[in-house]
């Protein structure tokens, strides 16, 4: 497999990795948003169900309690036991009417949500007005039974067949009694529905009482089912118990997001699918172009490879390989441009070199000329002009170092010395040079013929007259990785128009055997960044400063 691939067109690779590491992830990718987002939001919808049981659960109970309230009052009353609790065989309902009523409707005022306030008792005495008072009687109890009989000492919630919510209570205070007696508070059911219907049409509540039954729900087609009947499969179900309206149950489907984001997942895909088939069309055309342009500059750099410098490569833009190509060009450029200055400069040499051999005969012919000039001014009794002679001779003899253009610094001094000592001829001790050398540096190399150059233009243009002292100082040091040499000098100095016209014409290739050759000739060998600089100030001197590596 990896020989193949490596085997494969560089389009092909492209394309390869395109595949893999383009469309695979984002497919990849797709999917684990999908499930991810799944899970998100069904982590969401528990936690949501678990909220909303809880606040329905309290807004139930907080709408009930004061039920409870009112029943607990009742429970207490003594008054009201005592009516419950009497005879009423051979006396009349009078003060029983006027307390009931009385009482009954203080509550009803005080609680408008009250829609009916009555007592279902089995004392066959009391008055059957089927408004206050309902007497159980075998009827009754057959409907109400099992209800009353669950009632306890707490309130039960049932649902009645008008439409209202009944809530009941055993209001005997000891199980043994002749007579049992229940209270019976009606609500709309319309407040219990409002609490239940929250707006979400994706959400069933449903109120169950302890038999398992439907008592009420936002769906009004579920009241009366039993629970165990509904299909609750995939189903997100909370229950909780309420304090007085039984088994609070909260249902949705765990597929309600399914859609929408199964929906969403499929427009990703799709939107993916269209821009990675632009992307593959636009990648299949890039890198064909790519694999062309590579392919002209594989051939032309085999071309060039062989020997065929003259060879361009053909256009291929501007970009990288457009570059590589121009870089292969001017290679080939450069290597036949410096095969040609090669012959040429193996020709210059051979020719130097014949020149070289024939120079070789000039100074031994100048030698033996000096010698018998210096022999005939002995002759004729001038030792001056003979010294002079033997001197002009030695720097010659140094100068020329047979042919080399470098010399150690060392030699260079004593070429300078060779040149102060005719100059001394001439002027006597009007002229001291002196020495400040790091002893370290003197085998160093340097360009011959470099000094005698500055201090003849010290002594030619420092000294306005031949009887004036005249000290020149050469320092030799390091510093900041370069060797220094300067030339210091006690003459007239340079005026500052002057100064500057010297500096402006320092690096132009004009000039003679001065400060101009010497500033090039050590520019060419060593580079720009070496060279000659100068300070002078009028009346007290010169300061030439030369910058070697």
């Amino acid at each position: 497999m990896k020989k193949w691939f490596a085997a494969q067109k560089l389009q092909t690779k492209i394309m390869l990795w395109y595949v893999i590491f383009a469309l695979l992830p984002m497919i990849l990718i797709t999917a684990y948003f999908y499930f991810y987002t799944s899970r998100l939001m069904l982590d969401s919808l528990n936690e949501n169900l678990d909220i909303q049981t809880w606040q329905i659960a309290w807004d139930l109970d907080d709408a009930t309690s004061d039920l409870y309230t009112i029943s607990n009052l009742l429970y207490m009353d003594e008054t009201l036991w005592s009516y419950l609790m009497a005879d009423y065989s051979g006396r009349g309902y009078e003060d029983l009417y006027l307390y009931v009523d009385g009482l009954f409707s203080n509550i009803r005022m005080l609680y408008p949500k009250i829609s009916g306030l009555s007592v279902l008792s089995t004392n066959e005495t009391l008055p059957r007005d089927n408004y206050y008072f309902y007497v159980l009687d075998q009827e009754m109890l057959e409907e109400y039974g099992e209800e009353l009989t669950q009632a306890g000492s707490v309130l039960r919630m049932y649902p009645t067949k008008d439409g209202e919510l009944c809530f009941f209570r055993f209001m005997n205070r000891y199980e043994t009694g002749k007579n049992r007696n229940y209270l019976m508070i009606c609500v709309d059911s319309g407040i219990i529905g409002q609490i239940l219907d929250n707006g979400d049409s994706d959400l069933t509540v449903l109120l169950v009482d302890g038999d398992g039954f439907i008592q009420i729900s936002n769906r009004p087609e579920l009241a009366g089912k039993a629970f165990s009947s509904l299909d609750l499969h995939r189903q997100v179900v909370r229950e909780q118990e309420t304090d007085f309206c039984g088994r609070l149950v909260l249902y949705t489907d765990s597929r309600v997001f399914e859609g929408p984001l199964r929906q969403a997942s499929l427009q990703i895909l799709l939107l993916f699918f269209l821009s990675s088939g632009l992307a593959f069309a636009a990648i299949t055309r890039y890198s064909g172009h790519f694999q062309k342009n590579v392919e002209r500059v594989l051939n032309g750099a085999n071309l060039i490879s062989l020997g065929d410098f003259s060879y361009k490569i053909p256009e291929t833009g501007t970009d990288e390989i457009g570059r590589i190509a121009a870089s292969i060009n001017t290679l080939g450029e450069r290597i036949r441009t410096t095969i040609e200055e090669s012959y040429e400069k193996e020709l210059k040499r051979q020719i130097s070199e014949r020149n070289q051999l024939q120079e070789q005969i000039n100074p031994h012919f100048l030698y033996n000329a000096l010698s018998s000039i210096s022999s005939m001014a002995l002759n004729h009794q001038d030792p001056e002009t003979s010294r002079a002679i033997v001197y002009l001779a030695d720097f010659y003899r140094i100068s020329l170092n047979r042919g080399n253009q470098e010399l150690t610094i060392r030699e260079e001094l004593r070429l300078l010395e060779s040149y102060m000592k005719i100059q001394q001829v001439r002027f006597g001790s009007g002229i001291e040079l002196e020495y400040d050398l790091d002893e370290s540096l003197l085998e160093h190399k340097i360009m011959k013929l470099t000094l005698q150059p500055i201090v003849e233009n010290s002594i030619h243009h420092g000294r306005t007259d031949d009887s004036d002292s005249f000290h020149i100082l050469i320092r030799l040091y390091q510093a900041e990785g370069k060797t220094i040499l300067e030339v210091i000098d006690d003459g007239t100095g340079i005026p500052p128009d002057k100064m500057m016209e010297l500096q402006d014409s320092m690096d132009q290739s004009i000039g003679g055997y001065g400060l101009r050759n010497v500033n090039l000739r050590i520019r060419l060998q060593y580079g720009p960044e070496y060279g000659i600089s100068m300070e002078s100030e009028e009346g007290f001197g010169t300061k030439v400063r030369i910058e070697l590596p």
